[in-house]
């Protein structure tokens, strides 16, 4: 009987028993082979298995018996979006909407595949997105794609701020409300339309604008009082209460520069430098002999690496105001980034000039970006990525460009002229706008007008190869789209800000406060998936992808089919590494650069729950952490534990690893594999660490590795190791033995190396 088999298939569907399922639909179809829902159904277990054109057939089969099969053409839309077919995508989705309007999410997908499809499809895109809001108005995402096509919808914008004040997102929810405002402050004709403005601010809950009665007795006459209301919220720092209330003082009375001035201050601030540069100028225009805007303009074309004229404004600054030291150092400021920017100039023009050679030796022209320092190489990515250096620098004509946090870090350029060709150090500047609401924090802050400009004149080189180190040098590829590119990914980063969705909020954000860089973990639930859409979008940009293990190239295949990824491990220098005389050593160490969250999260973990359990049992074995740029919260530790110390910034970690016995990585937040455990093993340290920390690595527990999750188990393994001298001799030989028979960087690299030279 059909219709028992086609009952027991929608039974098996359901439990996801795709093998079952299938079995009993084709039982049903053997017998009346027109069946159109058993044809249908066919197709959506064959969907869910990965069989897509079986399925499609399967669809075109129900659709031929019944041609008003509005799934049967959902369905079929499904697979069109999954081949990137827009258009088919669009009319067969549209066909099953006109069918049964009451798919779920049919609108959404209706709009995703508009905007997909090309930008000229954007309006159709945007109209679909409206329905679908007002079907599921809780839905952010739809706000978020709505309002890239549009950004100057007020309503949606009120909309999307109250459903992220609803979440507690206070932060996103008041920049909705600001850019509301902003919208509707550039049409605003009337004070009638000032205070509906207020209205529907204040009926979405917002504080951004409070009601003021002030404005009962508003004067048309006197937008001073408005610019004195900007200027006191912009000596709180509350930038965008600021903006708001400049914008209105010259709304009423567009002549006052002091205004104008105010507002360029406030925008600058929050990285609105083209906007900024208008208000400056209107304000110079105003008053042209005022030293203290020439002053303003002159930090905001700083900012933007406009350097001849920044230089240009500052000097009619010192004109007007000479003996004001500020503006002096100032110009001078500029001035040495203008040599900076000469010195990348002048390189580049010489490499351009510069021929290959009448006999080719077969070596590279390699360009290396990275988003932070890469010397001195101590702890987990800097290592690599030195070692990188190292390796092409030394058989092909490398140029690197790395961003660096603080002006000593220039010395770097000096420290690796014997590795490459040319370095460039770029300190971390202002970002290339104003942040989006739906805009992923991190990419956000490296995408910076010094690193374009810079990147922009190496461009002019003709480079074969141009290697991006993690994602987030990721924003400059459209610079060099033409070559070959390539993208060293030695973590999958979304995973790390996801882990943190677990954590406790209140730690982060407290750490936050004083370390910028932890900022990137704050509102992990929503951060995580911007990032990983971001992924998800540029890994495809990329002639080749690299991944340090197994775990991270399955993940990155799975969200990414398009373009090739390899595995490139990572490796430690077992040549230059000698093994540490360190038998009677005291110390437990922990390595790593202590401005990431996961180290940090690490090394408190263990101090708060692991070591009193060890201190417990009678053991007094100290714990020294070493690392690159310790917090205040990491310092803040030895006050808190006289047992604990910290080395910051060491030269050389083997000095360290000396008085150390025992290694350990109580790492709970992370992907890729832990250079830090290579390190150690390298250095004849033998290493405790829990499952994610040597995830990846090719250990085994008990023979070159301890691998423990519990605190109670890690304790315990830590005093194992103390009292077990057979077993302590045992991992540090066989730890040693690994590394250099699995882990050397120079036959990791060599296979890289061939990989790239296939490809050119």
């Amino acid at each position: 009987n059909s219709n028992i088999y086609h009952y027991l298939g929608d039974l098996f569907f359901q439990q996801k028993e795709w093998q079952y399922a299938e079995k009993c639909y084709r039982a049903v179809i053997k017998l009346n082979p027109s069946h159109d829902w058993a044809n249908l159904n066919l197709g959506r277990v064959l969907f869910e298995s990965n069989k897509n054109q079986e399925a499609s057939s399967c669809f075109k089969k129900a659709l031929k018996t019944n041609p008003n099969l509005a799934l049967g053409y959902f369905y079929s839309a499904e697979i069109f979006v999954k081949e990137e077919k827009w258009d088919d995508a669009i009319k067969f989705y549209e066909k099953a909407y006109n069918l049964n309007a009451d798919i779920n999410n049919l609108e959404e997908k209706i709009a995703n595949s508009y905007k997909k499809y090309a930008y000229f499809a954007n309006e159709q895109a945007f109209l679909w997105y409206q329905k679908a809001i007002d079907i599921n108005p809780d839905n952010k995402n739809l706000y978020y794609n709505a309002l890239e096509i549009k950004p100057n919808q007020t309503k949606l914008y009120l909309q999307l701020g109250k459903i992220l004040e609803e979440q507690n997102i206070h932060e996103q929810a008041n920049l909705c409300y600001k850019f509301a405002l902003q919208h509707q402050l550039n049409n605003l004709t009337s004070f009638n339309e000032l205070q509906s403005l207020e209205q529907d601010v204040n009926s979405s809950s917002s504080k951004i604008l409070q009601q003021d009665t002030e404005l009962n007795i508003f004067d048309p006459n006197k937008g001073k009082k408005f610019l004195d209301k900007g200027q006191a919220y912009l000596k709180h720092d509350q930038i965008d209460l600021a903006i708001v209330w400049l914008m209105i003082a010259l709304k009423f009375n567009p002549k006052l520069a002091e205004a104008h001035f105010q507002l360029g201050n406030a925008l600058a601030s929050k990285a609105d430098y083209k906007h900024a540069a208008n208000h400056y100028r209107q304000a110079l225009s105003l008053e042209p002999e005022n030293c203290w805007y020439y002053n303003g303009w002159g930090d905001c074309l700083k900012a933007i690496w406009d350097l001849k004229s920044a230089i240009a404004a500052f000097d009619k600054a010192i004109q007007y105001k000479s003996d004001f030291e500020g503006f002096h150092n100032n110009k001078q400021q500029v001035l040495e980034l203008q040599k900076r920017w000469q010195r990348v100039v002048d390189y580049s023009e010489q490499m351009q000039q510069q021929a290959r050679g009448e006999a080719d030796d077969g070596s590279l022209r390699i360009l290396m970006i990275t988003p932070y320092p890469t010397y001195p190489p101590n702890t987990g990515g800097a290592i690599r990525m030195f070692e990188q250096i190292k390796y092409f620098g030394s058989r092909h004509h490398l140029t690197v460009a790395s961003f660096i946090f603080d002006d000593a870090d220039y010395a770097i350029e000096d420290s690796l002229q014997d590795y490459c060709d040319f370095a460039v150090m770029v300190k971390l500047g202002a970002p290339i706008e104003p942040r989006k609401v739906n805009q992923q924090n991190q990419i956000y802050h490296w995408d910076t007008w010094n690193m374009r400009k810079i990147l922009g004149e190496l461009s002019k080189i003709d480079f074969d190869i141009v290697m991006f180190d993690f994602i987030f040098s990721a924003p400059y590829h459209h610079i060099f789209k033409d070559k070959i590119t390539i993208l060293n990914e030695h973590n999958i980063e979304s995973r790390i800000i996801k882990q943190c969705t677990e954590a406790e909020k209140k730690d982060i954000a407290e750490i936050a406060e004083n370390i910028s860089a932890v900022g990137s973990f704050l509102n992990a639930e929503k951060e995580y998936r911007l990032l990983e859409a971001y992924e998800n979008k540029t890994w495809s940009n990329f002639t080749l992808r690299t991944v340090v293990s197994e775990d991270d190239k399955q993940e990155l295949e799975s969200r990414c089919n398009a373009g090739k990824t390899i595995i490139v491990k990572n490796g430690i220098d077992t040549h230059s590494i000698v093994p540490v005389n360190n038998e009677k050593a005291q110390k437990m160490l922990y390595m790593g650069t202590m401005t990431y969250y996961p180290n940090i999260d690490a090394v408190i973990y263990f101090a708060e729950e692991i070591l009193p359990i060890i201190r417990g049992k009678g053991d007094n074995l100290p714990f020294c952490i070493a690392g690159r740029d310790p917090s205040t919260e990491i310092q803040s530790l030895t006050d808190k534990y006289s047992y604990v110390e910290v080395v910051a910034n060491p030269k050389k970690m083997t000095d360290v690893a000396q008085e150390c016995s025992i290694c350990i990585v109580p790492i709970r937040l992370g992907s890729g594999t832990r250079i830090k455990i290579l390190h150690a093993m390298a250095m004849g340290l033998p290493v405790i660490s829990t499952s994610l920390g040597c995830e990846g690595l090719e250990v085994i527990d008990g023979k070159n590795i301890l691998i423990r999750d519990e605190p109670q188990d890690f304790a315990e393994a830590v005093l194992q190791l103390r009292q077990d001298s057979e077993l302590w001799h045992e991992l540090r030989n066989n730890g040693r033995k690994l590394m250099e028979e699995k882990y050397d960087w120079h036959s990791i690299f060599a296979q890289y190396e061939q990989e790239l030279m296939e490809m050119i």
